[in-house]
């Protein structure tokens, strides 16, 4: 009735599958679907943490629908999604399981029921298909099951980096970047990741020391005039345009910006923000170890544990 082809590749995580139906023995009303049903297994230490991260995900036209169950006593019932479908997946931390349609489908579904797992307070199992209508014949498709590793999942020829977290679209760029020179200098210099993080601290250094220095110069000159402000404030307290224009006066007879303090730090935070989220979930640092009890970067900082909770 079907005829099923798999194909395996010892060097990528992505298996191809070609499904061939012979319609004429196989009597059948509802439409085809591909699906996976399994979920995608917690694979982390701290199970809590990793499944805060899970969700299941659909691609249609270039847009994604992204499903996560946020309660123990949550679910999701199937539910369809109509329209040219080309791809859903299933992520948790650091890994991804995804179904790309070569054949697109024509719509998708998904559902989700809590399992119990471990000591995890909610453990999400996702269902994924793709659906196809009742004239297909013949359906090509592949699975990449794997780490959400740009270099990886870039070999796709899909929009699938967007299941990773970049951030807001304004940090998107940033996010990338960072990511690219920390894989960089250490790929390129050959150097364990802890050496390159403190590399890459040094050169954040570098890059935001100007902006810093500028903000502390301008609050000390801030700080030096406030008693002349003071002064005007009290003596112009009934006439507040004549307050302006005097302050105006003398900000510029100092040569001070009132925004100086803050502006320098505000252009840092969309670069602080794209660190905060990289390192929080780029799997480069998961079980990678640096020196003495640091045995992995993506884990807290733990020298030693107390003897009580």
């Amino acid at each position: 009735l079907i005829r099923k082809s798999v194909t395996f590749s010892a060097d990528n995580f992505v298996s191809l599958h070609s499904f061939s139906i012979n319609e004429e023995n196989f009597d059948y009303y509802n439409n085809l679907e591909i699906m996976w049903d399994g979920g995608l297994r917690p694979s982390e230490e701290k199970l809590n943490e990793d499944i805060q991260y899970s969700s299941g995900i659909i691609s249609q036209a270039g847009e994604l629908e992204d499903l996560q169950v946020t309660g123990s006593d949550k679910n999701i019932s199937r539910t369809l999604f109509s329209g040219k479908t080309d791809w859903t997946a299933i992520r948790s931390k650091y890994f991804i399981n995804a179904l790309l349609a070569d054949t697109p489908g024509s719509f998708a579904s998904m559902s989700a029921q809590n399992i119990d797992f471990g000591e995890a307070d909610r453990a999400p199992l996702y269902k994924i298909s793709i659906g196809y209508p009742l004239n297909t014949y013949n359906i090509l498709a592949r699975v990449y099951l794997g780490p959400l590793d740009i270099d990886y999942i870039s070999q796709t020829g899909t929009t699938l980096d967007e299941t990773m977290n970049w951030g807001w679209v304004i940090i998107r760029p940033i996010s990338k970047g960072i990511l690219w020179v920390l894989k960089f200098m250490h790929n390129a210099l050959h150097l364990n990741y802890g050496l390159v993080l403190l590399l890459f601290a040094l050169l954040i250094r570098l890059i935001t020391g100007p902006l810093t220095k500028k903000s502390y110069e301008s609050t000390q000159k801030m700080q030096k005039i406030q008693p002349e402000i003071k002064k005007m404030q009290s003596k112009y307290k009934g006439d507040s345009q004549r307050l302006n224009r005097e302050m105006m006066g003398m900000y510029k007879k100092h040569g001070v910006n009132p925004l100086g303090g803050c502006l320098p730090m505000v252009i840092q935070m969309p670069l602080l923000m794209a660190l905060f989220i990289v390192f929080r979930t780029t799997i480069e640092f998961r079980g990678q170890p640096f020196i003495l009890w640091i045995k992995d970067l993506s884990k807290p900082d733990i020298v030693f544990h107390l003897p009580f909770n």
